[in-house]
């Protein structure tokens, strides 16, 4: 998020009013567009119509004081596990920084996946070809330096990741809801 990155605050212009519900940002304007247009790698094209009574819901967390918005990440980017709020960005980010110093190659991705007792358990997505004990090593080392709600439960190797026309890693199939 903007914040993670110690981006400063946005400030909101007059025309436009915002609000938050639960935390997501909710805003209104004559300047926001009316529809998007999706077009598939297949050809279909589609529709959308964002705006409802007037009002763009967004998917973004945020808190506004004053006239600054203050955009704290994406929905879908925060999970509660163990009673508390957790950002996969940041789990991520402090995760990179291990891997890198223990010159880990591969991509690494986070997720969450529903767990009766800890709300969400946090899953360690790697390509790397490192021996798995030495990724077991990795994770470890980083669990003994987080808080108990940001540590990995669980280590899964992927040959690779699928990645979206924009080039964002696209979670695998062996996460993905309907498995």
């Amino acid at each position: 998020s903007l914040n993670e990155m110690k981006f400063p605050n946005l400030e909101l212009l007059s025309h436009v009013e915002a609000r938050l519900i639960e935390s997501r940002l909710v805003i209104k304007s004559k300047a926001l567009c009316r529809f998007i247009v999706r077009v598939a790698h297949s050809g279909n094209v589609s529709i959308e119509w964002p705006i409802r009574d007037g009002e763009f819901f967004t998917e973004d967390r945020a808190e506004i004081v004053g006239w600054d918005l203050k955009i704290l990440g994406r929905l879908d980017q925060v999970v509660k596990r163990l009673g508390v709020l957790v950002s996969l960005v940041q789990v991520e980010a402090e995760l990179s920084k291990l891997t890198d110093r223990e010159n880990l190659s591969g991509e690494h991705m986070v997720r969450a996946l529903s767990d009766s007792r800890d709300e969400n358990r946090l899953v360690w997505l790697t390509t790397s070809r490192a021996p798995f004990e030495r990724l077991e090593m990795v994770m470890e080392l980083y669990n003994s330096k987080v808080p108990g709600s940001e540590r990995l439960s669980q280590l899964v190797w992927v040959p690779e990741f699928e990645k979206t026309s924009l080039g964002k890693l696209k979670t695998p199939k062996v996460l993905s809801p309907s498995k």
